[in-house]
């Protein structure tokens, strides 16, 4: 396993918890995300998902597509009116105030998640990948690769 691979196992913890915050905030089925459905809630926490993975991982468009199955450019475009839900108006006033409400506060909730879990990783000096048939008990296992935090 290299490190691109644990890097991404790493991330896809935390696909799976910005899809759980922003669909409980946009009160959207989360199963739901993944299909064709087009539905305001669902493609507004789409969008929400994505612009908060942009900003957060190194995951590329086309891998977010394929998560959500949807193509790269749906992804971009997502995130294109994300940023015109998260702007103002010339006088200062936001365009869509509930919207951002509501990603500023999933991302808040994400971000103390992740500060957490960071706090957690922060004592660890060795970050070691085992392969083994027994994950419950790890009686046997091999260590297929390390590197230092």
């Amino acid at each position: 396993m290299t490190e691109y691979q644990i890097e991404r196992s790493v991330e896809r913890n935390m696909i799976r918890e910005a899809v759980t915050v922003f669909a409980k905030i946009n009160r959207a089925n989360e199963s739901s995300l993944y299909l064709g459905r087009r539905d305001r809630e669902l493609v507004e926490t789409r969008g929400m998902v994505w612009a908060y993975l942009k900003e957060n991982t190194k995951l590329t468009m086309s891998y977010m597509g394929r998560i959500f199955n949807r193509h790269h450019s749906t992804v971009i475009c997502g995130i294109r009116v994300h940023k015109k839900n998260m702007g103002t108006f010339t006088n200062g006033k936001a365009i869509n105030p509930l919207y951002v409400d509501k990603y500023e506060e999933g991302s808040k909730i994400l971000d103390q998640m992740m500060a957490h879990t960071r706090e957690l990783n922060e004592g660890l000096i060795y970050r070691v990948v085992l392969y083994t048939d027994d994950p419950v008990t790890l009686n046997k296992f091999e260590v297929v690769n390390y590197s230092r935090v």
